[in-house]
């Protein structure tokens, strides 16, 4: 994927490896973390170089929410990808 994605990949996983919760991402402007919709309902992702995400999943205790930030300690990431289907020139 190249040298840019790389360094931002590294960059990104540091972060989150940083973080206390997802809230400490949220607070990172250009990591622009959001959570997905469709059939990634259950998943968010942080910009990479664009148009790549990082995609993960919150591991989450039963009855947690998944919208409550402060609480996601735990993710496993599950792909970089470009999911809106377009290709970088």
């Amino acid at each position: 994927m190249g040298t840019d994605i790389g360094n931002k990949l590294t960059q990104r996983v540091g972060e989150l490896l940083a973080a206390e919760s997802l809230m400490d991402i949220k607070n990172i402007p250009a990591a622009r973390l959001h959570r997905l919709d469709g059939s990634r309902v259950e998943q968010y992702a942080v910009d990479l170089v664009h148009p790549h995400r990082l995609v993960f999943k919150p591991i989450l205790e039963n009855g947690e929410d998944i919208n409550k930030l402060e609480i996601i300690s735990v993710i496993k990431i599950e792909e970089v990808i470009d999911y809106h289907g377009k290709q970088k020139r």
